[in-house]
């Protein structure tokens, strides 16, 4: 039989009496990149170090390829769980050269053994020469190479990723999230990569578990995320989106900004019924009017689009992503209206 690499089941863990991981059940399996999207503060560092070992829970249980770690009578300290972690500081021993941070982890190993994981690791993430340095010799994108090569070198069942490229510059964090997912997939390392940057999550996990308030709010695949999102909160951390309310007719969600065709995120919906609609910034197109019955109320030019804020005539706000040059000017009128070449149906969430 095959276990998953890590199983969670009901995990919860308190402080001051609140949880901050609250019943969370899970399931890693081999080779797969699971990333858990969400606010600072919601309890994904938390749940990496319950899984560390570095916490012990105060409900629930952790299994490691079928042997528990962590439950109500048992908890097997870090070192005996074959998980290795990237913390979001690196926690490089700065008194100690690259080689040295790397080969920390394999003192088991004869010293022939140890050489060659070791040549095979700094291959691995491109650090051939620097061996020698120490830390504070190393560029950011450097120091991360050595983090993941010293959780790597003892061959760990899985990897956990506490937001490692937060200290990054775009362009580089771009280019080490390429070589992790290299790394990890080309040696069929399982791994947890805990992030609130949604782009980070969805271009690198097979999964992506949505948390909040240190509950899994969903979890399922990128796309599913993203086009099914099973609740409002899911469906903001998921992309730039709005809500508008619409009511139910003859098939179509009638709007202010249109009839728009709809799929239900639960279920059946009456006719007549009161829901929500999730829309896109891309959704709609913005033309200049002079007597227009929405007006622009911020507008911000990013280079290849124009980013509008647009108030509709009950209020509602819509973020409205327009070409470069879109002429819809700050404080004038403008009329609101679907894409033509939208062949979408937009979410619809029952209204409470």
């Amino acid at each position: 039989m095959e276990y998953p690499v890590i199983e969670c089941r009901d995990l919860t863990k308190r402080r001051g009496g609140a949880p901050v991981v609250d019943r969370v059940s899970f399931i890693l399996r081999q080779g797969e990149i699971l990333s858990i999207l969400g606010p600072s503060g919601c309890g994904k560092t938390t749940m990496l170090r319950l899984l560390a070992g570095f916490e012990s829970p105060d409900e629930g249980e952790i299994s490691i390829q079928g042997r528990t770690v962590s439950g109500s009578s048992v908890h097997v300290s870090p070192n005996h769980r074959n998980v290795g972690m990237v913390f979001q500081e690196y926690a490089l021993f700065p008194h100690k050269t690259v080689a040295e941070n790397i080969t920390f982890g394999l003192h088991k190993l004869e010293p022939r053994e140890r050489e060659s994981r070791l040549a095979e690791v700094i291959g691995l993430v491109k650090l051939a020469g620097l061996e020698g340095r120490y830390p504070y010799e190393l560029s950011g994108g450097q120091q991360q190479r050595v983090a993941l090569a010293r959780t790597i070198a003892p061959r760990p069942v899985a990897a956990l990723l506490d937001e490692p490229f937060s200290n990054l510059d775009p362009g580089m964090r771009r280019e080490m999230r390429l070589e992790l997912v290299s790394i990890l997939r080309g040696n069929g390392i399982a791994a947890i990569f805990v992030t609130h940057d949604r782009e980070e999550a969805f271009a690198i996990a097979n999964r992506i578990g949505v948390m909040i308030d240190g509950r899994l709010e969903q979890m399922a695949a990128p796309e599913v995320i993203y086009h099914a999102p099973a609740t409002p909160f899911t469906a903001r951390m998921a992309g730039t989106g709005d809500f508008i309310p619409a009511e139910i007719h003859d098939g179509l969600a009638v709007t202010e900004v249109g009839d728009l065709p709809f799929i239900s995120n639960n279920g059946a919906i009456e006719e007549g019924a009161r829901v929500t609609l999730l829309v896109r910034p891309d959704d709609f197109q913005v033309a200049p009017r002079e007597d227009g019955p929405s007006i622009v109320r911020a507008r911000e030019f990013l280079g290849d689009a124009t980013v509008l804020d647009v108030e509709t005539p009950s209020g509602a706000v819509l973020r409205c992503r327009q070409p470069s040059h879109s002429a819809a000017g700050l404080g004038l009128g403008a009329h609101v209206a679907l894409v033509p070449e939208t062949t979408r149906a937009f979410l619809a969430f029952s209204a409470s």
